[in-house]
């Protein structure tokens, strides 16, 4: 193997903001979404008993860590209540309308973003900004959202923001760029 066999093919590195996200099932959050990470992921480990020590294993399942967004918050709350809303019905605890909010979103048919699910799409751009891996995060739905804060002392140049995390079943890539 030679030097050059090693080399990557691309000198071209991501970079940060260089990204789209796309949830359908929250089209006030998307305008406003201001950062995403790529989850981690890991492996479990079992320990085989020695006599010396311990070894290690692989495990046989695979843990993904969660996605994490950050969006600014419009005046009327409209992405923030979307959220609100979602969380809501999937915990069975819509407080106005009563637990069938629930069953309803459990009987939605798969696919269509109505359900307690919702797929979400994260496209990483090339350095000239053209689409080049698409990520998918399937069967996902938040479980945490965080508090607004308003302060009196704020600086009025920064608008608030908030972030949600999602948890999901899966995550695959996809790649569409040349």
């Amino acid at each position: 193997m030679s030097i050059a066999d090693s080399q990557p093919s691309s000198q071209n590195y991501i970079y940060p903001n260089n990204f789209n996200f796309r949830i359908k099932r929250l089209p006030n959050l998307n305008f406003t979404l201001q950062g995403a990470n790529l989850p981690g992921i890991s492996v479990g480990r079992i320990d085989q008993p020695n006599l010396i020590q311990n070894a290690p294993l692989q495990g046989d399942r695979l843990f993904f860590a969660d996605l994490n967004i950050t969006f600014l918050v419009d005046e009327d709350l409209k992405n923030y209540r979307e959220l609100f809303t979602w969380m809501s019905k999937i915990s069975n605890q819509s407080f106005k309308s009563g637990s069938y909010l629930y069953k309803n979103l459990k009987d939605a048919q798969p696919g269509t973003d109505e359900g307690l699910f919702s797929d979400l799409t994260m496209t990483i751009l090339t350095s000239a900004k053209n689409p080049n891996i698409r990520i998918t995060f399937t069967d996902a739905f938040p479980i945490q959202l965080s508090d607004l804060i308003f302060d009196s002392q704020a600086d009025p140049s920064q608008f608030s923001k908030a972030q949600v995390v999602f948890t999901y079943k899966d995550y695959d890539f996809e790649i569409i760029g040349s």
